[in-house]
């Protein structure tokens, strides 16, 4: 028989226990909301490519992707991020898209941001599925192209160094645009290295086929935004393969696809265990 004494004990410490669960609770939704979205990881990704030239030998991209300026992710973020990625002197500034959300107004701020990441080469850029909505496509790509920055929609560049070659494509997005892979690629011989742009990785499973490219660069599923602790699951990932495209490298016979969790959120403004990224990755033979 419990006397009235041993019940108040045990009222007092199933309280207690009650207290430090809710303020469990409220501390990590608090870091989930407040401190894990702004806690920005930079990636440093190595990636053996076959038939490399020499003088590209230690190339560096630094890929930017997915930062959705707006209400849930502010200026003062975005300046932080960008001022990571200029120390990191990369030799180019790839932009895997979704630039903005909600408002034209937020693309045309940080577009114009973008546009002062300086490499050796010209940044370039693909649109993403939040760069078409609400009839964004025609504008964020008139800003982008008047930015001065390289818009890879269906096309490729070609760059050059010490008689050496390397091409670097980009496609439009795999779900609300148009992209043409055989157009972006057509004309690059089949002995030069392919770098691919694509906002969606998805777009391996779906529209490679035949085409040689040896590195695909992709953002779109956040990593999730949410995983499981001490796990790489995520309960959502905005792509029809599941967790294949969570994050960071994937085989695809000789492709390889790098998954960046991007910079920013949407729907709900919260990441845990799956920290903000800019991706520093560096090209050798292999």
């Amino acid at each position: 028989m419990i006397t009235r004494r041993k019940f108040i004990k045990i009222l007092a410490y199933s309280a207690g226990g009650l207290t430090l669960a809710s303020g469990g609770a409220v501390a990590l939704l608090a870091n989930s909301r407040y401190y894990a979205p702004r806690r920005i990881v930079v990636e440093n990704v190595t990636i053996p490519i076959k038939g490399l030239p020499a003088e590209f030998d230690g190339f560096k991209i630094c890929q930017i992707t997915d930062i959705h300026h707006g209400y849930q992710v502010e200026m003062e973020f975005v300046d932080k991020a960008l001022d990571i990625a200029m120390r990191l002197n990369p030799d180019i500034y790839a932009l895997t898209g979704d630039y903005a959300s909600y408002k034209t107004e937020f693309a045309d701020a940080v577009i114009g941001r973008l546009a002062m990441l300086k490499g050796v080469y010209n940044t370039v850029a693909v649109l993403g599925n939040h760069d078409h909505w609400v009839g964004w496509h025609r504008h964020v790509h008139k800003v982008i192209r008047k930015s001065g920055i390289g818009l890879l929609n269906n096309t490729h560049i070609m760059l050059e160094k010490g008689g050496a070659k390397l091409c670097i494509a980009g496609v439009d997005d795999l779900r609300v645009g148009r992209p043409d892979l055989e157009k972006a690629l057509f004309g690059v011989p089949e002995d030069v290295p392919r770098v691919l742009l694509s906002h969606n990785p998805d777009l391996a499973d779906e529209k490679l086929g035949d085409n040689r490219v040896d590195l695909m660069l992709s953002g779109h599923t956040h990593g999730g935004q949410i995983r499981l602790p001490f796990s790489l699951y995520a309960p959502y990932t905005n792509s029809r393969y599941g967790q294949k495209y969570t994050g960071g490298i994937v085989k695809m016979g000789e492709t390889q696809v790098y998954v960046s969790r991007g910079l920013g959120t949407i729907t709900i403004p919260v990441r845990f265990n799956c920290p903000p990224e800019i991706t520093l990755l560096r090209l050798v033979r292999a």
